[in-house]
């Protein structure tokens, strides 16, 4: 082993696993960019002040022949609603509503272009147009209203296309009524309908998302810390304390202090479970940690999670099957590989009694270190000049069972 690099690996499995995470995400942002490409070279054809039919024929020798489609695309990669003349009028008919400042037209013209598979033509600078009228209209609409409902269902795609204003003001409306349920509801409707990778194909980021947290704040009115869980599972968005605090104020002011602490808490654990759970996101955080030399956060890390086991939200054992569903909630498994990270974290900051420390952290709960750990701690002891005290880390590696090899020695 080469002792004068610090480690660069830790779990080879772990770190497998995020390097194709990384690739997967690129070959589909790839795929997304493809198919944004497309749609946006076959959008003029679709504009309102265009002649009512996009299709010619010609007369030959008395004889009429077939239609072709006008863009000069070949005919392969055409999307089919393209030559759908259902598809067309109804978007005419959303860009004079968007005009008229008529959002019930809108409404309409957008759910005939659900109906017809239509809603990739839905271009972005027409989103940003609509979603202004939408937000206001979602700010005090009657809650019973169909037409509401449809707006609801708008502000999902809406989403799809970057656009968060709109169904953050409904589930800001829906937690000012105190009406929890819907604030699920929409949250599930988004969560089953609302990615598929057409609608995403020109996705731009163009407002915050607060969604997760008035799902947080709906899960802290109900005592339902399932919801959030699953909802934060489905993002590895990090919320910083400024924003959190910022949240509160502006949504919570108006409930008792222990929904607002309860509130903290869930948005909190359901990070610390997610990150435990999905192991790569908090790869990531310790990494980062590491290399900039921020002890003080391995340290917060390993108290957060020795006191996730002490309240049951997380236990320590070996790694779940990837293959059992996470379907329904359970104490998330806190396995060798987390413990494994820290102690990495920690000797990349160059603070071995960190490392130390988290080690006794372990076998408090129970969990044995393992020769990779006491392998990290000994590199720790080379690099910051620790080595006389590399005798006292022997023993206690054969204490715990551990015979040191030819790694050991060679150190």
């Amino acid at each position: 082993m080469d002792l004068d690099s610090w480690p660069t690996e830790l779990d080879p499995e772990a770190l497998e696993l995020d390097r194709q995470r990384k690739q997967e995400e690129q070959q589909r942002q790839q795929q997304l960019q493809q198919q944004s490409t497309i749609h946006q070279s076959t959008s003029s054809s679709l504009l309102p002040h265009l002649p009512p039919t996009f299709t010619k024929a010609t007369v030959k020798d008395g004889e009429e022949k077939k239609a072709e489609p006008s863009s000069s695309l070949p005919s392969s990669l055409l999307p089919p609603e393209v030559v759908n003349p259902q598809v067309q009028e109804a978007l005419r008919d959303l860009y004079s509503a968007v005009a008229r400042n008529e959002l019930g037209q809108v409404v309409k013209a957008y759910h005939r272009l659900r109906v017809h598979h239509g809603l990739e033509k839905f271009v972005d600078a027409d989103v940003t147009k609509v979603s202004q009228m939408l937000t206001d209209y979602l700010s005090h609409a009657p809650v019973r209203s169909e037409e509401r409902k449809e707006a609801e269902e708008m502000s999902i795609f809406f989403c799809t296309r970057g656009v968060m204003a709109p169904l953050n003001e409904a589930m800001a409306f829906h937690l000012r009524s105190n009406n929890s349920t819907r604030i699920f509801e929409l949250w599930d409707k988004y969560d089953r309908w609302g990615k598929k990778p057409i609608y995403l194909a020109g996705k731009r980021n163009m407002s915050i998302d607060d969604r997760m947290l008035y799902v947080c704040a709906a899960a802290a009115i109900t005592n339902e810390f399932t919801w959030i869980y699953h909802a934060m599972s489905t993002s590895s968005t990090v919320f910083p304390d400024w924003r959190v605090n910022d949240f509160v104020q502006r949504a919570l002011t108006g409930y008792e202090p222990a929904v607002r602490q309860r509130f903290r808490d869930f948005l909190h654990d359901a990070m610390l479970t997610r990150d435990v759970d999905l192991f790569y996101p908090l790869a990531s955080q310790v990494r980062e940690a590491g290399e900039h030399g921020d002890y003080e956060a391995i340290e917060a890390l390993c108290r957060n999670i020795r006191d996730g086991i002490e309240r049951g939200l997380l236990v320590p054992g070996p790694a779940l099957d990837p293959k059992v569903p996470k379907s329904t909630w359970s104490p998330r498994i806190v396995d060798e590989r987390v413990w494994t990270l820290l102690v990495y974290g920690a000797v990349r900051s160059r603070k071995v009694d960190v490392a130390g420390m988290i080690v006794q952290e372990m076998k408090a709960v129970g969990v044995r270190p393992s020769i990779r750990i006491w392998n990290y701690i000994l590199m720790g002891m080379v690099k910051t000049g620790a080595q006389p005290r590399m005798l006292q880390v022997l023993n206690k590696m054969r204490e715990d069972g551990h015979e040191p090899d030819l790694m050991e020695y060679t150190l």
